[in-house]
């Protein structure tokens, strides 16, 4: 496999900056929205889900639950650490008999995932991940004709101090629209801000892949 130099580099400042203080930032702020995603995705017992950017695998615990005991769960992260942390949460919930975590670089999913998957819930990582458009394409490709696509990001069009604050800390471009390659792929797109009202907002979009 090709590892990227910029996100090798990215995903040493995960590493070392971000795995560690990750959830006690963001995992009570986005649960709602990461749940709202999910909901929206329409995941089935029995199904298969990529988990895109799994990061430390907050959306974990409620995949396994809606896949059950039959399904399976697909993390990917370039981040080691990140990773160490999705796997020690499976183990404290007791689902990691339907969980293989995946080390590797985005822009290569193809040579990381081989088979079609039910659906994909990418949470907060068109906002990180270099060649963003790219990686959507490829992760759509993995997905099942019928199968249901879930994200949820920032999107700040607007800069500002918390814009600037959140490229430092996460490294990420809340600038990028990254519901757009979905919205132009999925006839039943839909896409909602939260709060709706707000100039720093999370967006939860989804679709479906045509089956023609």
């Amino acid at each position: 496999m090709t590892y990227h130099p910029w996100m090798t580099m990215k995903s040493w400042f995960y590493d070392h900056f971000v795995a560690n203080r990750y959830d006690n930032t963001l995992a009570e702020v986005t649960e709602e929205f990461r749940r709202i995603c999910i909901d929206n995705t329409s995941i089935e017992k029995g199904n298969t889900v990529l988990d895109l950017g799994c990061g430390t695998g907050l959306n974990q615990p409620i995949l396994a639950e809606r896949v059950g005991p039959e399904g399976k769960i697909i993390g990917v992260d370039a981040s080691g650490n990140m990773l160490t942390q999705a796997r020690s949460r499976a183990e404290q919930h007791g689902y990691t008999d339907r969980l293989e975590l995946i080390h590797g670089d985005l822009r290569e999913l193809e040579n990381l995932v081989t088979i079609e998957v039910d659906a994909v819930i990418a949470t907060l990582i068109f906002s990180v991940v270099p060649a963003w458009r790219e990686v959507f394409s490829k992760s759509f490709a993995v997905l099942k004709p019928g199968g249901r696509y879930g994200v949820m990001d920032n999107y700040w069009p607007s800069p500002g101090l918390r814009l600037w604050f959140l490229s430092w800390t996460f490294a990420a471009d809340a600038k990028r629209p990254g519901f757009e390659p979905l919205k132009q792929a999925a006839p039943d797109f839909k896409l909602e801000y939260h709060p709706p009202d707000a100039d720093v907002q999370f967006y939860v979009a989804w679709g479906t892949k045509p089956t023609q």
